[in-house]
């Protein structure tokens, strides 16, 4: 899926830079080097990407949003207390950032809400979207289409229960 490739590039320079395998990264592995690496890998990824911390922990081997916040909070911990770590992770970021954009082909991830704010108000730079935007656009749309109709089927299923308890009478 196009939206989980900025996540893989990201993976594949973190391991790369760390010496690690990404199924030592995506492992339940608690040794140092590996716990340190999955969470740069987190704090990489909502550095340079809109994904939410679920959908990374997804991703980085099935965590959930708690335990990346937890990444999180503690690479930036480590970031403020060393300015060498500092430096090797922004220079870790700066790997990260390349990858991701040779492998999307653009120079930042571009997200629904950023195409249609570039529709609101275009640049005389790039006049028009670009077909991976287009694409991007119509994935969004198609999903927010399908959430809309669960939602629709859900309050239909609800509006029935209660005419069904109330005898018809609820409206």
């Amino acid at each position: 899926m196009e939206f989980q490739q900025p996540l893989q590039m990201i993976m594949r320079t973190v391991c790369a830079f760390r010496n690690i395998s990404e199924q030592d990264l995506k492992s339940a592995s608690k040794k140092q080097n590996i716990a340190d690496a999955r969470s740069e890998a987190v704090w990489i990824a909502k550095q340079l990407t809109h994904h939410s911390l679920l959908s990374i922990g997804r991703h980085i081997g099935g965590r959930d949003a708690r335990t990346c916040h937890a990444a999180q909070n503690r690479i930036e911990r480590r970031r403020g207390e060393t300015q060498e770590y500092a430096d090797e992770l922004d220079q870790l970021l700066s790997l990260a950032r390349q990858a991701v954009d040779g492998a999307t082909g653009c120079s930042n991830i571009a997200t629904p809400f950023d195409i249609a704010q570039r529709l609101l108000v275009p640049s005389a730079n790039e006049p028009g979207l670009k077909y991976r935007e287009l694409r991007i656009l119509a994935q969004a749309y198609v999903q927010a289409d399908t959430e809309l109709t669960k939602f629709r089927t859900a309050a239909q299923r609800a509006r029935s229960s209660l005419d069904s308890i109330a005898g018809g009478t609820a409206q």
